[in-house]
């Protein structure tokens, strides 16, 4: 019996410490202590609630020390714990997305299609090119007020990369909530769009040439580098850029290994018909793109 007495004894201190140490540790944060008197929490309330307000400091703790996504997915945390109270006046326990994680899921939820990787390139900027020359250009261009950008190259001189950054810059600009991206790697979504052509999804087909035709900001990675037949170029990219140079509100990102006056013979095709072909480099020219090459590569 005597044995049992000692453990309880033992637990209460313990106890009692971990209340006072937690109770200090609460006390002594001002910012913390100002949020929670701020809610309408008294400091006799923390105190007859010591183990949820501690709870609720770690969280708050973690919150600051979680920078970035990738600190979150490293750890594992998405969600911390936090008290409020409700219209009544009563302590309600609730959950929400750390900050971090809330900003990469506001940024993600932009994205109607994000043929990149999102995760580990959202925060992707200018700076992050490894090729000065083209993160100087690009940086200054959308500060000179440009949001269209033809960007070709050869292989491997960061067309794609810089799509990215340029699309994360317009992206964190957005104002109006309504407001899409669509970064479409087009060999791959011409080729489903082909492939709806042909189905019994038609609908679904015109529906895509729409939203690609209206979409705030689309960008079209790898131009010229999809299988290019009548169906490409005539129901589905030409639309697309017809559309698209009515209206100029509308941001056009490309990325393509052929300079824009080589567009006309690259989309010359078998039949012949140069007509489609000047039809496509004419919409380009009234959508007013800045034409920028992304380099050469050196052997």
């Amino acid at each position: 019996m005597e044995k049992l007495k000692f453990k309880i004894e033992d637990e209460t201190t313990e106890m009692s410490k971990y209340r006072e140490e937690a109770l200090a540790s609460i006390l002594n944060d001002e910012p913390f202590l100002n949020i929670v008197k701020t809610d309408g929490f008294t400091i006799e309330e923390i105190k007859e609630n010591v183990g949820k307000f501690d709870r609720y400091h770690k969280s708050y703790l973690k919150n600051l020390e979680l920078k970035k996504y990738e600190d979150c997915k490293k750890q594992n945390l998405y969600f911390m714990y936090f008290l409020k109270k409700d219209e009544d006046g009563f302590m309600i326990e609730l959950n929400r997305e750390f900050d971090a994680f809330h900003r990469y899921m506001e940024y993600a939820k932009r994205f109607i299609y994000s043929d990149f990787d999102i995760n580990n390139l959202y925060n992707l900027k200018f700076n992050n090119i490894p090729r000065e020359k083209l993160s100087i250009e690009l940086k200054k261009s959308v500060n000179e007020g440009v949001h269209n950008f033809y960007i070709h190259g050869s292989h491997s001189t960061f067309k794609t990369m810089s799509a990215i950054a340029l699309s994360n810059f317009f992206v964190r600009r957005i104002k109006n909530d309504l407001d899409r991206i669509a970064f479409i790697n087009v060999p791959k979504r011409f080729n489903e769009l082909k492939d709806l052509f042909f189905s019994n999804d038609k609908d679904i087909f015109q529906k895509n040439i729409e939203m690609f035709s209206s979409v705030k900001y689309l960008v079209l990675d790898s131009l010229g580098e999809e299988y290019r037949n009548e169906i490409t170029r005539d129901l589905i990219l030409l639309p697309i850029l017809r559309n698209r140079a009515k209206n100029k509100e509308l941001y056009t990102i490309i990325t393509s290994p052929y300079d824009i006056n080589d567009l006309k013979k690259v989309y010359t095709l078998k039949d012949n018909n140069s007509l489609s072909a000047s039809e496509i480099v004419e919409f380009i020219a009234l959508i007013k793109f800045k034409n920028i090459l992304s380099g050469k590569l050196e052997l």
